[in-house]
């Protein structure tokens, strides 16, 4: 996976790719939950938001590799403008964000984190149990191979 080290990769866009080729190349990833980390990002509520906008109309991801590649530029405008590169319905997204028509989604998936025991992004669960990647991505393939094979 990645790089084939046990380098974290940084785009996780780009592993959910790869596990879904290796596993089920018919499959296709939903869109996951948002954590923000609020604590370590100023922005990351509102990139939250800008996500979960974007989800509505089917983009969640092509948003999410558009705010991961600019994590240092993520204000109001910014995030506006990514919605604008994506060609949503600019209507919709600005009527989302000035209304934070997802903000309670957002809340509830932190509080569901937060009780699932997730401290930080990006977290994979495996039938239900977090599978530990801090230490490279090898971790995750091996725990997938081992839930296959039971």
């Amino acid at each position: 996976l990645g790089d084939g080290g046990d380098e974290p990769v940084d785009d996780v866009g780009v592993l959910i790719d790869e596990l879904l080729a290796c596993y089920d190349p018919m499959a296709e990833a939903g869109d996951p939950p948002v954590f923000p980390l609020e604590h370590v990002h100023t922005h990351a509520l509102q990139a939250a938001l800008a996500a979960e906008a974007a989800g509505a109309q089917r983009k969640f991801w092509q948003m999410h590799d558009l705010l991961f590649a600019n994590q240092s530029h993520l204000e109001a405008h910014q995030l506006r403008s990514y919605a604008q590169r994506l060609e949503l319905d600019m209507s919709r997204y600005d009527a989302d964000m000035i209304d934070e028509v997802h903000l309670q989604r957002v809340r509830d998936h932190i509080e569901s984190a937060e009780r699932s025991g997730v401290r930080a992004t990006p977290t994979f669960f495996i039938n239900g149990v977090i599978r530990d990647v801090s230490f490279g991505l090898q971790s995750l393939a091996d725990g997938i191979e081992l839930a296959l094979h039971r």
